[in-house]
């Protein structure tokens, strides 16, 4: 059954250059974090954090194409059996620091569902 999106994510990002700068950036990233947060002041590269984070960390799988980058990040249904209103979402690096950060319209997962989230850098 298609599924109807109503309204587009609002994504701040660091500032960051291009090229090597932006490619070692994209590539140090090591998973994401939802979150249930409805603040729209938050600032999450002042904060270090979403602003009301569900506790677990999801891995992410990237690829790269000639015009941008794709990072997806899964939340499967065998690692999260639970209920979930995601308004949220944080790409981290290794050292825990956010690098992506979005905001979005509620956006639902069902206990048993999987959920996959496409975030697209461009070069």
């Amino acid at each position: 059954m298609p599924v109807e999106v109503e309204e587009l994510t609002t994504v701040y990002v660091l500032r960051i250059g291009k090229s090597k700068e932006q490619k070692s950036i994209v590539e140090s990233l090591s998973y994401m974090k939802v979150g249930k947060g409805e603040s729209k002041h938050w600032n999450a590269f002042f904060e270090g954090d979403l602003s009301d984070p569900y506790d677990k960390k999801y891995d992410i799988e990237i690829y790269e194409y000639p015009n941008y980058y794709a990072v997806k990040g899964n939340i499967l249904a065998i690692d999260n059996q639970m209920e979930m209103n995601i308004t949220e979402i944080g790409l981290f690096n290794e050292e825990d620091k956010i690098m992506f950060y979005s905001k979005c319209s509620l956006l639902h997962k069902a206990v048993n569902s999987d959920l996959s989230v496409w975030y697209r850098i461009m070069k």
